[in-house]
């Protein structure tokens, strides 16, 4: 347990991660991209850690946050090998590196789902329409105008990859959206929606980086790592709370 422990016992695996942020940021920022493999594979495992001191390590497993907890695994195993590709500079592991990243968009959709139908004792699912459809309108409607408008990519097999991870952010807005439902999620849906904005700016600003400066404005890549991770830490956060719940 966390009881009795100091701020720095229980976030100095975290503060360590931000000290590897912050270098790697650095990093891109003074445009020494080479150097980044002793920085950037180091993040994932350190949240990795993070996450398992707070849950597995020192928590008794319930029946009910078993699937979070493995979907958050996954999600990492996934999130960490992105992360390796996306140093390389073939075009090839480039675009999975972006399939990568959109196919755990997908994955964290399974996770708030997951938590919504383990927080009652007697399991169902409830669509609280009038809280995850707009907001699935919403952004689906703001990022299809944004990839048309802005990015200028038609509707073509070619820039297949921009609508589909369109698609999955917005049902993740819809998922974590509905949680508002669920008053016993008061805390987590908050940490959860925070990491759902942030991946929402992560693919904004990262878009305007990649296809229409090229790159030019190295303070634009600072943003994508910043609020990457902090999109990261916030759905982590959610997370633990939940686990934590669940034991009560």
């Amino acid at each position: 347990m966390n009881n009795g422990k100091t701020f720095f016992e229980k976030y100095y695996l975290l503060l360590i991660y931000l000290c590897f942020l912050f270098a790697d940021c650095y990093l891109l920022f003074t445009g020494t991209y080479g150097y980044r493999i002793y920085a950037k594979p180091a993040l994932v495992p350190l949240l990795l850690l993070w996450f398992m001191s707070n849950t597995a390590f020192n928590l008794r497993s319930s029946p009910q946050t078993l699937t979070s907890r493995l979907l958050i695994y996954f999600i990492l195993l996934c999130t960490l090998s992105a992360d390796i590709f996306g140093l390389f500079a073939d075009k090839f592991v480039w675009t999975a590196c972006l399939f990568l990243y959109s196919f755990t968009y997908l994955l964290y959709f399974f996770l708030a789902f997951s938590i919504q139908i383990n927080t009652p004792e007697e399991k169902y699912f409830f669509i609280y329409v009038k809280k995850a459809l707009p907001i699935f309108l919403i952004v689906l409607s703001i990022a299809i105008g944004f990839i048309i408008g802005v990015l200028d990519l038609n509707f073509s097999f070619a820039n297949f990859w921009f609508y589909l991870n369109a698609f999955f952010i917005a049902i993740l807005g819809a998922m974590v959206a509905n949680l508002w439902g669920v008053n016993q999620l008061k805390n987590i849906r908050i940490l959860l929606t925070l990491g759902v904005v942030f991946i929402i700016i992560t693919n904004f600003v990262y878009s305007v980086d990649e296809l229409i400066y090229h790159r030019r404005h190295r303070i634009l890549d600072v943003v994508v790592a910043c609020s990457n991770g902090l999109s990261q830490i916030f759905i982590l956060l959610g997370v633990i709370k939940f686990i934590r719940y669940k034991r009560g």
